[in-house]
């Protein structure tokens, strides 16, 4: 069974490539430094040491390995603190999307009817809405908070599940799979859940992976901007912008955060891409994979 599995995993790396491997390490040292923390209180000032370089020793002594900002505190906790902030908006921004706009996706596609027209023509209204526009005008609507970022990036892209999960069944509704499982007698909910919404998987992985990144920009663009979280708790976004000000004459106090959002960003989308491929059902059946 292990020699089964490892083999298993082999063939899977293998599969994702140099550059899907390169990925799936860059996230897995991001989330064990979020959830290992800060190694010191990312609040705490000391202004003796204000724009110590990265690698820099400050006046009190302390050597910073991330320089600090422009009230003396240790950039690299922030950081830290901060990519805890920005991957928990992307997860959870985007699972609340996920949870809204997929189960109407399936219903408007399955059923039809009046239900498909009006959530329909409301994706159709909201997707001609620039994303990070409509996000700024929810926030600034319900007010700033690390709640309030999630639930409108969740809002504010629901439109883009539910036309994939609605494409998805219109496409496979037809399939004789599917009419055989209803001329069986199966319920609406099995086949459903037991045909259409796997066979759906691959699209709304690269969805779910790609609406992560876009979450993590337009949360540190919010955030920028003064419209995302609140100051006592730092994201990569309001780093940087606490340190635009400085950037002539200490550039690492907002590069290093665009630096890390870029990273981030970058490395789930090319997860995702490489995932899409794996979830198929050709690449699934050539690895071995049930």
């Amino acid at each position: 069974m292990v020699t089964r599995t490892t083999s298993a995993i082999t063939r899977a790396m293998r599969h994702l490539g140099w550059s899907g491997v390169a990925a799936l390490f860059v996230l897995i040292c991001v989330l064990a430094l979020a959830a290992a923390g800060p190694p010191g209180d990312p609040h705490v000032m000391q202004l003796r040491d204000r724009l110590t370089p990265p690698g820099g020793t400050g006046r009190s002594g302390t050597t910073y390995l991330l320089g600090t900002d422009s009230l003396g505190r240790d950039l690299l906790s922030r950081m830290i603190f901060g990519c805890r902030v920005s991957v928990l908006v992307g997860v959870l921004g985007v699972s609340v999307s996920f949870l809204i706009g997929v189960p109407l996706g399936l219903l408007a596609g399955y059923r039809g009817s009046g239900l498909d027209s009006i959530c329909s023509r409301l994706a159709d209204v909201q997707l001609s809405i620039p994303f990070l526009l409509f996000a700024i005008a929810l926030m600034a609507s319900v007010g700033t908070g690390l709640v309030q970022v999630i639930l409108v990036l969740g809002v504010a892209r629901w439109a883009v599940f539910f036309r994939i999960a609605r494409a998805d069944v219109l496409s496979i509704r037809n399939e004789e799979y599917v009419m055989a499982a209803q001329a069986l007698g199966a319920s609406n909910l099995r086949i459903v859940a037991r045909h259409i919404l796997p066979n759906s998987a691959s699209a709304m992985l690269v969805a779910a992976s790609i609406g992560i990144g876009d979450a993590i920009l337009a949360e540190a663009g919010l955030s920028y901007l003064g419209l995302g979280v609140p100051a006592d708790m730092p994201s990569w976004g309001l780093i940087a912008r606490e340190g635009k000000d400085y950037l002539q004459v200490a550039w690492w106090t907002s590069t290093l955060p665009g630096l890390g959002i870029s990273t981030v960003v970058l490395s789930v989308s090319i997860l995702g891409d490489r995932l899409r491929d794996f979830a198929s059902p050709v690449a699934r059946k050539l690895l071995g994979v049930r």
